[in-house]
């Protein structure tokens, strides 16, 4: 995945070192925990603002998100392109002036995870301290790394490629790979059947 940091907010100031500190590793952290370590992540920086571009998730930390009294902003779940707005200062604790969790938290609405329940999610829609440090929980990890584990070149996700076997040891195959099941005939009943 490939991002871009705006270094300076939107009086042109620059974001101090300690909060781009904390923007590069919720990246890495987010992208590297919700895939698995399956992608990559590619980090680029400037000054100039970039318009959105395809293959590019824009990050830019504000003093003022506009629209609201936010810590940050999805322009939308799994877009691409999009934009992360991060709100510097009001969302800190203490020195710490942009926390790496609303970071994963953005991050994820870009791998595509929604809003999930309770307080120690990540993906909850508020966290409940800004001086509490929430990681993903072991739920939303193993989810979010289900959704990268589909082959590579994959584009259906009900079709596999022919190269993709699924068995299940010690259970039967219904049929042979590729051939569709015998339907039963009508007014059939399948009965219960025990497996050791």
């Amino acid at each position: 995945m490939r991002f871009y940091v705006r270094t300076v907010d939107e009086t042109l100031r620059p974001v101090i070192p300690t909060a781009l500190a904390n923007v590069r590793q919720g990246i890495h952290d987010a992208v590297q925990g919700f895939s698995g370590g399956r992608l990559e992540t590619i980090i680029e920086e400037g000054t100039e603002a970039r318009p959105e571009t395809v293959g590019w998730i824009n990050v830019e930390i504000l003093k003022e998100i506009p629209g609201g009294d936010y810590c940050g902003v999805a322009t939308r779940v799994s877009g691409n392109p999009m934009t992360i707005k991060l709100r510097l200062d009001a969302c800190g604790c203490g020195s710490n002036r942009l926390p790496a969790d609303i970071v994963i938290h953005e991050v994820g609405h870009a791998m595509g995870l929604f809003h999930v329940e309770g307080d120690n999610a990540i993906m909850a829609a508020s966290l409940p301290s800004h001086c509490r440090a929430v990681r993903p929980s072991p739920m939303e990890t193993h989810h979010a790394q289900l959704m990268y584990l589909r082959p590579r070149g994959n584009r259906d996700p009900d079709r596999d490629p022919t190269t993709f076997t699924l068995s299940f040891p010690g259970l039967a195959s219904p049929g042979a790979p590729g051939r569709p099941l015998t339907p039963r005939p009508p007014g059939s009943r399948v009965l219960r059947r025990d497996v050791r």
